[in-house]
Protein backbone atom coordinates (compact mmCIF):
# COMPACT_ATOMS: atom_id res chain seq x y z
CA UNK A 1 0.00 0.00 0.00
CA UNK A 2 1.56 3.36 -1.00
CA UNK A 3 1.43 6.63 0.86
CA UNK A 4 -0.83 8.47 -1.04
CA UNK A 5 -3.87 5.52 -0.77
CA UNK A 6 -2.95 5.41 2.99
CA UNK A 7 -3.63 8.91 3.16
CA UNK A 8 -0.92 9.78 4.92
CA UNK A 9 1.02 12.64 3.04
CA UNK A 10 4.94 11.94 2.21
CA UNK A 11 7.61 13.65 4.42
CA UNK A 12 8.43 17.30 2.85
CA UNK A 13 11.58 16.52 1.18
CA UNK A 14 9.78 13.97 -0.99
CA UNK A 15 7.15 16.30 -2.05
CA UNK A 16 9.81 18.43 -2.79
CA UNK A 17 11.99 15.92 -4.94
CA UNK A 18 8.85 15.29 -6.88
CA UNK A 19 8.38 19.19 -7.69
CA UNK A 20 11.45 19.18 -8.78
CA UNK A 21 11.36 16.43 -11.26
CA UNK A 22 7.95 17.29 -12.51
CA UNK A 23 9.89 20.79 -13.27
CA UNK A 24 12.94 19.62 -14.59
CA UNK A 25 14.28 21.81 -11.95
CA UNK A 26 17.96 20.52 -11.80
CA UNK A 27 18.51 21.01 -15.63
CA UNK A 28 17.16 24.43 -15.46
CA UNK A 29 19.68 24.90 -12.67
CA UNK A 30 22.45 23.49 -14.14
CA UNK A 31 21.64 25.82 -17.32
CA UNK A 32 21.33 29.13 -14.91
CA UNK A 33 24.40 28.03 -13.06
CA UNK A 34 26.45 27.60 -15.96
CA UNK A 35 25.61 30.76 -17.57
CA UNK A 36 26.25 32.37 -13.91
CA UNK A 37 29.63 30.93 -14.06
CA UNK A 38 30.61 32.02 -17.84
CA UNK A 39 29.32 35.28 -16.75
CA UNK A 40 31.32 35.79 -13.36
CA UNK A 41 34.71 34.44 -15.57
CA UNK A 42 34.38 36.59 -18.05
CA UNK A 43 33.70 39.55 -15.20
CA UNK A 44 37.10 37.68 -13.47
CA UNK A 45 39.23 38.56 -16.58
CA UNK A 46 38.15 41.74 -16.80
CA UNK A 47 38.93 42.80 -13.61
CA UNK A 48 42.08 41.28 -13.68
CA UNK A 49 42.97 42.91 -17.35
CA UNK A 50 43.88 46.50 -16.01
CA UNK A 51 47.49 47.25 -15.00
CA UNK A 52 45.61 48.47 -11.63
CA UNK A 53 43.28 46.26 -10.62
CA UNK A 54 41.08 46.79 -7.55
CA UNK A 55 42.03 43.85 -5.13
CA UNK A 56 38.07 43.64 -3.20
CA UNK A 57 36.91 43.12 -6.48
CA UNK A 58 39.14 40.47 -7.61
CA UNK A 59 38.57 38.67 -4.48
CA UNK A 60 35.08 38.55 -4.42
CA UNK A 61 35.03 37.66 -8.04
CA UNK A 62 37.17 34.93 -6.99
CA UNK A 63 35.33 33.69 -4.33
CA UNK A 64 31.81 33.80 -6.51
CA UNK A 65 33.77 31.57 -9.21
CA UNK A 66 35.07 29.19 -6.32
CA UNK A 67 31.26 28.89 -5.01
CA UNK A 68 29.69 28.55 -8.67
CA UNK A 69 32.70 25.43 -9.10
CA UNK A 70 31.29 23.82 -6.24
CA UNK A 71 27.67 24.44 -6.74
CA UNK A 72 28.38 22.69 -10.42
CA UNK A 73 30.36 20.18 -9.29
CA UNK A 74 27.87 19.15 -6.76
CA UNK A 75 24.97 19.12 -9.61
CA UNK A 76 27.25 16.64 -11.61
CA UNK A 77 28.31 14.52 -9.22
CA UNK A 78 24.73 14.28 -8.61
CA UNK A 79 23.80 13.34 -11.74
CA UNK A 80 26.55 11.03 -12.08
CA UNK A 81 25.40 8.93 -9.20
CA UNK A 82 22.13 9.16 -10.03
CA UNK A 83 23.51 7.37 -13.30
CA UNK A 84 25.73 5.08 -11.81
CA UNK A 85 22.37 3.93 -9.67
CA UNK A 86 20.16 2.88 -12.62
CA UNK A 87 23.58 1.41 -14.52
CA UNK A 88 23.30 -0.72 -11.24
CA UNK A 89 19.82 -1.45 -11.66
CA UNK A 90 20.20 -1.87 -15.57
CA UNK A 91 21.16 -5.54 -16.89
CA UNK A 92 24.62 -7.60 -16.52
CA UNK A 93 25.36 -6.35 -20.16
CA UNK A 94 25.35 -2.92 -19.80
CA UNK A 95 27.89 -3.38 -16.68
CA UNK A 96 30.16 -5.54 -19.01
CA UNK A 97 30.19 -2.88 -21.63
CA UNK A 98 31.15 -0.22 -19.36
CA UNK A 99 34.00 -2.33 -17.90
CA UNK A 100 34.76 -2.83 -21.34
CA UNK A 101 35.53 0.65 -22.51
CA UNK A 102 37.37 1.12 -18.75
CA UNK A 103 39.64 -1.90 -19.55
CA UNK A 104 40.43 -0.19 -23.23
CA UNK A 105 40.79 2.87 -21.91
CA UNK A 106 43.82 2.10 -19.58
CA UNK A 107 45.24 0.00 -23.00
CA UNK A 108 45.31 2.58 -24.92
CA UNK A 109 46.76 5.33 -22.41
CA UNK A 110 49.41 2.41 -21.99
CA UNK A 111 50.15 2.73 -25.97
CA UNK A 112 50.74 6.09 -26.08
CA UNK A 113 52.45 5.87 -23.27
CA UNK A 114 54.94 3.14 -24.66
CA UNK A 115 54.88 4.76 -28.42
CA UNK A 116 56.15 8.09 -26.50
CA UNK A 117 59.14 6.40 -24.72
CA UNK A 118 60.31 4.70 -27.99
CA UNK A 119 59.97 8.04 -29.42
CA UNK A 120 62.14 9.90 -27.24
CA UNK A 121 64.57 7.05 -27.24
CA UNK A 122 65.03 7.11 -31.03
CA UNK A 123 65.08 10.94 -30.87
CA UNK A 124 67.82 10.88 -28.46
CA UNK A 125 70.09 8.17 -30.45
CA UNK A 126 69.25 9.82 -33.50
CA UNK A 127 70.44 13.28 -32.03
CA UNK A 128 73.60 11.88 -30.44
CA UNK A 129 74.30 10.34 -34.01
CA UNK A 130 73.83 13.06 -36.47
CA UNK A 131 76.11 15.16 -34.42
CA UNK A 132 79.18 12.71 -34.56
CA UNK A 133 77.97 12.62 -38.18
CA UNK A 134 78.49 16.69 -39.04
CA UNK A 135 81.83 15.75 -37.67
CA UNK A 136 82.84 13.88 -40.48
CA UNK A 137 82.09 16.89 -43.30
CA UNK A 138 79.94 14.45 -45.02
CA UNK A 139 75.83 15.98 -45.58
CA UNK A 140 73.90 12.90 -46.60
CA UNK A 141 74.64 10.98 -42.92
CA UNK A 142 73.56 14.28 -41.45
CA UNK A 143 70.48 14.30 -43.85
CA UNK A 144 69.59 10.48 -43.49
CA UNK A 145 69.94 9.02 -39.88
CA UNK A 146 67.01 11.83 -38.77
CA UNK A 147 64.82 11.19 -41.74
CA UNK A 148 65.38 7.05 -40.76
CA UNK A 149 65.24 8.13 -36.95
CA UNK A 150 61.90 9.15 -37.84
CA UNK A 151 60.51 6.55 -40.42
CA UNK A 152 61.44 4.26 -37.07
CA UNK A 153 59.41 6.19 -34.86
CA UNK A 154 55.88 6.35 -37.69
CA UNK A 155 56.13 2.86 -38.43
CA UNK A 156 56.37 1.59 -34.75
CA UNK A 157 53.45 3.52 -33.81
CA UNK A 158 51.35 2.68 -36.84
CA UNK A 159 52.21 -1.10 -36.57
CA UNK A 160 51.21 -0.71 -33.35
CA UNK A 161 47.79 0.55 -33.54
CA UNK A 162 47.18 -2.08 -36.29
CA UNK A 163 48.15 -4.58 -33.63
CA UNK A 164 45.82 -3.42 -31.32
CA UNK A 165 42.79 -2.96 -33.66
CA UNK A 166 42.95 -6.17 -35.37
CA UNK A 167 42.97 -7.99 -32.50
CA UNK A 168 39.84 -6.70 -31.22
CA UNK A 169 38.90 -6.78 -34.88
CA UNK A 170 38.94 -10.33 -34.98
CA UNK A 171 39.43 -11.95 -31.55
CA UNK A 172 36.28 -9.99 -29.89
CA UNK A 173 32.79 -10.62 -30.21
CA UNK A 174 30.63 -8.31 -32.66
CA UNK A 175 28.85 -7.09 -29.55
CA UNK A 176 31.71 -6.25 -27.92
CA UNK A 177 34.11 -5.00 -30.20
CA UNK A 178 32.15 -1.63 -30.05
CA UNK A 179 32.68 -0.68 -26.64
CA UNK A 180 36.66 -1.74 -26.94
CA UNK A 181 37.20 0.79 -30.08
CA UNK A 182 35.10 3.44 -28.07
CA UNK A 183 37.38 2.62 -24.94
CA UNK A 184 40.74 2.26 -26.81
CA UNK A 185 40.20 5.68 -28.47
CA UNK A 186 39.23 6.98 -25.28
CA UNK A 187 42.27 6.01 -23.60
CA UNK A 188 44.77 6.90 -26.00
CA UNK A 189 43.41 10.48 -26.53
CA UNK A 190 43.45 11.17 -22.72
CA UNK A 191 47.26 9.81 -22.95
CA UNK A 192 48.43 11.51 -25.87
CA UNK A 193 46.53 15.17 -24.33
CA UNK A 194 48.81 14.70 -20.98
CA UNK A 195 52.20 13.69 -22.96
CA UNK A 196 51.43 16.60 -24.92
CA UNK A 197 50.72 19.75 -22.20
CA UNK A 198 53.26 17.88 -19.96
CA UNK A 199 56.40 17.54 -23.17
CA UNK A 200 55.08 21.61 -23.81
CA UNK A 201 55.08 22.78 -19.92
CA UNK A 202 58.60 21.01 -19.76
CA UNK A 203 60.76 22.35 -22.92
CA UNK A 204 58.86 25.83 -22.03
CA UNK A 205 60.34 25.89 -17.81
CA UNK A 206 64.13 24.68 -19.59
CA UNK A 207 63.89 27.35 -22.55
CA UNK A 208 62.93 30.15 -19.65
CA UNK A 209 65.45 28.58 -17.14
CA UNK A 210 68.51 28.62 -19.74
CA UNK A 211 67.06 32.36 -20.84
CA UNK A 212 67.52 33.50 -17.32
CA UNK A 213 71.15 31.83 -16.77
CA UNK A 214 72.37 34.02 -20.25
CA UNK A 215 70.82 36.90 -17.80
CA UNK A 216 71.98 36.39 -14.74
CA UNK A 217 75.69 35.58 -16.18
CA UNK A 218 76.00 37.45 -18.53
CA UNK A 219 77.24 34.40 -20.87
CA UNK A 220 75.29 33.26 -23.99
CA UNK A 221 72.35 30.94 -24.36
CA UNK A 222 74.81 28.31 -26.18
CA UNK A 223 77.31 28.93 -24.08
CA UNK A 224 78.87 25.32 -22.30
CA UNK A 225 79.61 27.39 -19.22
CA UNK A 226 75.25 27.92 -19.06
CA UNK A 227 73.84 24.76 -16.78
CA UNK A 228 70.43 25.76 -18.86
CA UNK A 229 72.09 24.22 -22.45
CA UNK A 230 71.35 20.81 -21.18
CA UNK A 231 67.87 21.15 -19.92
CA UNK A 232 67.17 23.38 -22.70
CA UNK A 233 68.05 20.46 -25.31
CA UNK A 234 65.89 17.78 -23.02
CA UNK A 235 62.92 20.00 -23.04
CA UNK A 236 63.25 20.54 -26.33
CA UNK A 237 64.12 16.55 -27.06
CA UNK A 238 60.79 16.00 -24.88
CA UNK A 239 58.76 18.70 -26.20
CA UNK A 240 58.94 17.76 -30.13
CA UNK A 241 59.18 13.93 -29.39
CA UNK A 242 57.29 12.80 -26.77
CA UNK A 243 53.81 14.84 -27.14
CA UNK A 244 54.13 14.43 -31.70
CA UNK A 245 54.81 10.53 -30.92
CA UNK A 246 51.69 10.21 -29.03
CA UNK A 247 49.59 12.51 -30.78
CA UNK A 248 50.31 10.44 -33.65
CA UNK A 249 49.34 7.45 -32.28
CA UNK A 250 46.17 8.89 -30.95
CA UNK A 251 45.40 10.32 -34.34
CA UNK A 252 45.64 7.07 -36.43
CA UNK A 253 43.54 5.60 -33.95
CA UNK A 254 40.72 7.89 -33.69
CA UNK A 255 40.61 7.69 -37.52
CA UNK A 256 40.08 4.81 -37.45
CA UNK A 257 37.58 3.90 -34.85
CA UNK A 258 36.10 7.16 -36.72
CA UNK A 259 35.93 5.07 -40.23
CA UNK A 260 34.67 1.93 -38.66
CA UNK A 261 31.63 3.96 -36.66
CA UNK A 262 31.14 5.81 -40.39
CA UNK A 263 31.11 1.71 -42.14
CA UNK A 264 28.42 0.76 -39.25
CA UNK A 265 26.06 3.42 -39.24
CA UNK A 266 25.87 4.95 -42.71
CA UNK A 267 25.85 1.47 -44.43
CA UNK A 268 22.31 -0.14 -43.92
CA UNK A 269 23.49 -3.50 -45.61
CA UNK A 270 25.06 -5.69 -43.44
CA UNK A 271 26.44 -7.78 -46.20
CA UNK A 272 28.77 -4.99 -47.15
CA UNK A 273 30.12 -4.12 -43.64
CA UNK A 274 32.17 -6.86 -43.67
CA UNK A 275 33.91 -5.85 -47.47
CA UNK A 276 34.63 -2.54 -46.41
CA UNK A 277 36.34 -3.13 -43.04
CA UNK A 278 38.71 -5.83 -44.89
CA UNK A 279 39.20 -3.06 -47.68
CA UNK A 280 40.11 0.09 -44.63
CA UNK A 281 42.61 -2.70 -42.41
CA UNK A 282 44.02 -3.85 -46.45
CA UNK A 283 45.16 -0.37 -47.67
CA UNK A 284 46.36 0.83 -43.90
CA UNK A 285 48.26 -2.30 -43.83
CA UNK A 286 49.66 -1.41 -47.83
CA UNK A 287 50.57 2.23 -46.91
CA UNK A 288 52.88 0.76 -43.82
CA UNK A 289 54.23 -1.59 -46.31
CA UNK A 290 54.81 0.83 -49.13
CA UNK A 291 56.65 3.40 -46.30
CA UNK A 292 58.75 1.23 -45.54
CA UNK A 293 60.17 0.51 -48.69
CA UNK A 294 60.52 4.11 -49.40
CA UNK A 295 62.49 4.60 -46.79
CA UNK A 296 64.66 1.38 -47.75
CA UNK A 297 65.06 2.75 -51.26
CA UNK A 298 66.01 6.30 -50.25
CA UNK A 299 68.55 5.17 -48.03
CA UNK A 300 69.48 2.80 -50.45
CA UNK A 301 70.37 5.02 -53.36
CA UNK A 302 70.44 8.36 -51.27
CA UNK A 303 74.49 8.26 -51.57
CA UNK A 304 74.08 7.58 -55.39
CA UNK A 305 72.32 10.55 -56.43
CA UNK A 306 74.07 13.69 -57.78
CA UNK A 307 72.31 15.80 -55.31
CA UNK A 308 73.69 14.11 -52.57
CA UNK A 309 76.97 14.52 -53.92
CA UNK A 310 77.00 17.97 -55.15
CA UNK A 311 75.99 18.94 -51.06
CA UNK A 312 78.79 17.11 -49.56
CA UNK A 313 81.32 18.88 -52.37
CA UNK A 314 79.60 22.33 -51.67
CA UNK A 315 79.59 21.26 -47.77
CA UNK A 316 83.92 20.55 -47.60
CA UNK A 317 84.20 23.79 -49.76
CA UNK A 318 82.60 26.11 -47.15
CA UNK A 319 84.10 23.80 -44.58
CA UNK A 320 87.80 22.80 -45.32
CA UNK A 321 89.90 20.67 -43.61
CA UNK A 322 92.52 22.33 -42.00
Amino acid sequence: MSVESAGISPPLSVRLGQWAERGALGRKLAIVLTLAAIASAIATYAALTPIRTNVSTVLILLNLDLALFLILATVVARALVRMWIERRRGAVGSRLHTRLVLLFSLIGMGGSYGVAWYGIRINTLANSRTAFASLKGRAFPVYSTPIHAGMSVGTMLVSVELLFMLAILLFIPGDYAGPCFIGFAIGESLGASALRIAGGIFTKIADIGSDLMKIVFNIKEDDARNPGVIADCTGDNAGDSVGPSADGFETYGVTGVAHITFILLAVKDPALHVPLLVWIFVLRVLTLIASALGGTIARTLGPLTGASRRAERQLALAFPEK
